[in-house]
């Protein structure tokens, strides 16, 4: 038996949906390698019968093996190419291979590349590890990350970053694999600039603050592996997608086309915003036309919209937020007025004929009475502050219609599917934002999933989960960087993907 390596077949998509790695051992008999369907055996017969008929998977065959699971997927069920065999694949070649349509030898003269894995931040994307910042100073959030890793096959590293826990703005993956970088961030001296688009609409005066951060984001990157772009984009900025066939696009907020426009000396004119536009396109490896620029109501984009399934980005429902509030007060006036009757309701108690007995049970009567009170000021005081909440997020709702319905218009255009997600922010340094996640498919378990912050209203993250479930996420996290939303960034801005 030639030597022990464990290895992975291929991607396997069965009944149910769920991708699981086939795995087995090299030397090892292929009927023993853990498939239990037959289209799959007859996939490591084919590979043994045309190396040597030993029914062992051996080192020599797993490049004829590739080609074969390739082969599968890319020419047997072309309306499912997405680099995963599965069942019909299988079934349909192990028909063609028994009937002789299906010669192995002109499968293995064949040239085939490997599916380029997603950049997108949607739910499409494999995530093999999550990096935070060591500065991130919040141990619970660093403990949560790590345990839903275990479940969910990936890992979380710790990575120096000059301190500054916000690392989602330092860099941005490009469509090659580089790691895109502003030069502005090599001058020292640069000045951080304000921007405010001509609608008036960013809230942006933070914008800039990567550039005070100079060198600092460059120490985890090889150095081929980075591209220093003309423009100047923050992570949080900019938004990679896949579009509903697939391919790559981004999203990118005005912001970024001001700010580059004021580093460049560039008078804010159509011509140059459109040079500049197609700078960014072009520093993010992309075409011009799949790069949506979109205006900004709030800080960065990531704050208030966030890709989803491929084509699909949710976006910030503040109707549905104020809805969903409303009924949580109603149900807190009613928790208020039982308080209030079982305050003031007579305990129908006879005193007890002992003096001793008798200033024992008042005594406990206006200790738990005392009680009571507390519980119900408690409550008002909550009501009092939700109630201060829904009109703040009304009145923001009503100032930022017409910015928010312009972005999903360019949106819409682009071709994206708008699913709506509950929002109840009214600026960037609020304690209740879930759209600020991170989000992709476990190649462990198969689940979609979903990592977003806690809220300052526990009660709510029963209410959202709903709303990320029909948006095809199997399983929502929901961890302890409250905090962290109150100092301007929630989970998503505290971490970089890979």
């Amino acid at each position: 038996m030639s030597e022990i390596r464990q290895f992975n077949l291929f991607k396997f998509r069965d009944q149910t949906g769920k991708v699981t790695d086939v795995k087995g051992f090299l030397g090892q008999l292929y009927s023993v390698l853990g498939a239990n369907h037959s289209a799959l055996n007859s996939v490591f017969k084919a590979v043994d019968e045309n190396g040597s008929p030993d029914n062992q998977i051996q080192a020599n065959e797993m490049n004829m093996l590739n080609k074969i699971t390739m082969y599968v997927d890319k020419k047997l069920d072309s309306a499912n190419n997405d680099g995963v065999v599965d069942v019909v694949e299988l079934e349909e070649f192990s028909k063609k291979l028994k009937d002789g349509s299906i010669d192995l030898k002109d499968i293995f003269k064949m040239e085939f590349t490997e599916q380029k894995q997603s950049i997108s931040e949607g739910l499409d994307r494999k995530i093999t590890k999550i990096n935070v910042s060591k500065s991130m100073y919040e141990p619970k959030v660093l403990e949560e990350l790590k345990a839903i890793a275990d479940e969910q096959g990936f890992e979380i590293q710790e990575i120096e970053s000059g301190g500054d826990p916000w690392i989602e703005d330092s860099q941005i993956k490009r469509q090659d694999g580089k790691t895109y970088l502003s030069y502005h961030q090599l001058q020292e001296k640069l000045i951080k600039h304000d921007y405010v688009s001509s609608r008036g609409n960013v809230s942006n005066n933070l914008h800039g603050r990567v550039i005070f951060e100079g060198n600092a984001f460059n120490i985890n990157i090889d150095n081929e592996r980075k591209y220093y772009g003309t423009s100047y984009l923050e992570g949080g900025n900019v938004l990679n997608t896949n579009l509903s066939d697939g391919s790559a696009g981004a999203i990118v907020g005005d912001a970024s086309v001001g700010l580059t426009l004021d580093l460049m000396k560039l008078e804010h004119t159509p011509e140059n915003i459109k040079k500049v536009k197609a700078i960014i396109a072009e520093d993010l490896g992309l075409e011009l036309n799949k790069v949506t620029f979109i205006p900004q109501h709030e800080f960065h984009v990531d704050v208030t919209y966030h890709p989803m399934k491929n084509g699909e980005i949710a976006i910030p429902d503040y109707k549905e937020g104020a809805k969903i509030l409303t009924e949580m007060l109603n149900k807190l006036g009613e928790e208020i007025n039982a308080k209030k009757l079982e305050l003031f309701e007579p305990s129908g108690e006879a005193l007890p004929k002992s003096e001793v007995e008798k200033l024992n049970k008042i005594k406990n009567r206006q200790d738990s009475r005392r009680k009571k009170e507390i519980d119900l000021q408690y409550l008002e005081i909550k009501a009092m502050a939700l109630r201060q909440k829904i009109n703040e997020l009304r009145g923001y709702m009503k100032a930022t219609m017409g910015i928010r319905a312009e972005a999903n218009d360019y949106l819409a255009r682009a071709g994206y599917k708008l699913v709506r997600i509950p929002y109840f922010s009214t600026g960037p340094y609020e304690k209740t934002n879930y759209i600020n996640g991170v989000g992709g498919t476990s190649e462990k378990t198969g689940q979609t999933f979903f990592i977003t912050n806690k809220s300052e209203y526990p009660e709510l993250d029963e209410y959202v989960e709903k709303y990320f479930a029909a948006a095809g996420v199997d399983k929502v996290y929901f961890v302890s960087s409250t905090d962290k939303l109150s100092d301007g960034g929630g989970i998503d801005c505290l971490t970089i993907e890979e």
